[in-house]
């Protein structure tokens, strides 16, 4: 039991890292190495400096354990439970921030740290609330990512339509036809062709697309 008592005098930032990759919307998590739960996994995170603002922590917790520095983060909740650890009294503040698994294989720098991306279907153990935390960072995922300039950050660029579809059925967790999908897509005005296709899944040529510039305040739904 938290038998602290007075003022508030800490508070933390907690990372949701999102991304795209073969077909799953994962998240990263690290490995923590110590008791208590050792073996459990956490969200990269950082105490809140007197001189920082949240979004500066959130960066500062990402790039100190996964050694990534291109990330920009948003406040989504805050989590104010005197008991969420139970040795200290501590504020959590949850951010999230989206990648894409290109900018993963070339901005990354050195880390000491042991972390893996899992899909947001499979969860492992995690230490404290932080379950909870990410529970609540992927339920938010629908309403930012309903933004193209958002969904644009884990989809830079060279997709092909199949490939958007999937983010977006696992997203909002229903299945959408293929020719209704791909005729909102078009009546948004929101894509535009790269010149490029790949091999697709039924092994004919797919082609590649990319977010306009100019996405103003276009909403998929």
């Amino acid at each position: 039991m938290n038998n602290y008592e007075g003022p508030l005098m800490k508070a933390e930032v907690l990372d949701n890292i999102f991304l795209f990759d073969k077909g799953d919307i994962k998240i990263l998590l690290l490995k923590n190495e110590t008791e208590p739960y050792k073996g459990y996994w956490f969200l990269p995170r950082c105490i809140l400096l007197e001189e920082e603002t949240i979004e500066e922590a959130a960066k500062q917790a990402a790039y100190e354990f996964t050694g990534l520095t291109t990330i920009d983060f948003s406040v989504n909740t805050i989590f104010s439970d005197t008991a969420r650890i139970p040795t200290e009294r501590v504020l959590g503040i949850s951010a999230i921030g989206l990648t894409d698994s290109v900018t993963i294989s070339l901005k990354q720098e050195g880390t000491n740290h042991e972390y893996s991306w899992f899909s947001v279907e499979s969860l492992p153990k995690m230490v404290y609330d932080h379950s909870k935390i990410a529970g609540k960072a992927i339920e938010d995922l629908k309403n930012i990512l309903n933004s193209f300039t958002m969904m644009r950050r884990i989809f830079p660029s060279d997709f092909t339509l199949p490939e958007l579809q999937r983010a977006y059925e696992e997203i909002w967790q229903e299945t959408f036809d293929r020719r209704n999908f791909r005729k909102k897509l078009l009546t948004l005005d929101v894509l535009e062709e790269t010149g490029d296709s790949n091999i697709g899944e039924s092994g004919r040529p797919a082609k590649l697309y990319r977010f306009k510039e100019n996405l103003a305040n276009k909403k998929m739904f």
